[in-house]
């Protein structure tokens, strides 16, 4: 009988296993051993749950494994994996010339290593893949390949509310109508930084992550920030969300133009 070998990148996963599934405290315990995870690939014309980001044929990856051993070696999985979807450009320089303001996109990737099935390895083979793909193996249509850059984020990536509520904000599909999407949120400390700064910075990672140099859809959403301590305010203290709110009469979807970025 053939025996499958190692996927190449950008083989579209069906099912995966959770490597955490186990485990009450992922990372916390020392002790913890896990199955190394499998994954079953397939068409990608299809609901997938993730998507072959790098192959390394020479990994020989034992079928259990220590669970602080496989994070360790998980963390290299997550920097593949930004060279697969890309990435959006997260530093906004301040107009004063202050230090620039990094905005961390509001992407729910997670990425994980897999290896051979049983049958696999009683074979001979030996590899590792890994694959980055939905939070909770979510089903989604569409491919993850540049789809920062280039292409278009499938929408169970995203991060939309019904209503702006910070302190347990209620999560909503992105592809039906939503009041708020959250598109990045920045760490600001004790640093200070003016409201307008902010506001300014914003706008313009929105243009980034829209692809689009109006990412007001000429007027037809507008841009807020908002405080985690005062989700209502513009902020300029402790995180600060850059989001789009519609207004009450057009509740867009979220896409991507291919408008220059700036």
């Amino acid at each position: 009988m053939l025996v499958a070998g190692p996927p190449s990148s950008g083989t579209c996963v069906i099912t995966m296993a959770d490597p955490w599934q186990a485990i009450a405290q992922p990372g916390q315990a020392d002790h913890d051993v896990i199955d190394y995870p499998t994954a079953v690939y397939g068409s990608c014309n299809r609901p997938i749950v993730g998507e072959v980001v790098s192959v390394d044929v020479a990994a020989s990856p034992s079928a259990r494994v220590a669970a602080t051993d496989y994070l360790n070696e998980a963390t290299s999985c997550a920097l593949d994996a930004i060279g697969y979807t890309g990435a959006i450009a997260p530093v906004v320089d301040q107009s004063a010339g202050g230090p620039g303001i990094v905005w961390e996109p509001a992407v729910a990737f997670q990425t994980t290593l897999v290896g051979p099935n049983s049958l696999q390895r009683d074979a001979g083979k030996h590899w590792s893949a890994c694959i980055v793909g939905s939070d909770n193996a979510q089903p989604y249509l569409g491919r993850l390949h540049n789809a920062l850059t280039t292409g278009v984020l499938p929408p169970q990536f995203g991060s939309c509310w019904p209503s702006v509520d910070l302190s347990g904000p209620e999560q909503s599909a992105c592809d039906a109508p939503h009041a708020v999407e959250l598109l990045g949120s920045t760490s600001l400390g004790g640093k200070p930084v003016s409201v307008t700064e902010i506001r300014r910075t914003c706008t313009i990672y929105a243009s980034r992550a829209l692809r689009n140099t109006d990412p007001t859809r000429h007027g037809a959403i507008r841009l807020e920030t908002l405080d985690s301590d005062h989700p209502r305010q513009l902020s300029g203290r402790q995180t600060d969300h850059c989001t789009t709110r519609t207004w009450p009469a057009s509740r867009p979807r979220r896409t991507a133009d291919s408008s220059t970025e700036p």
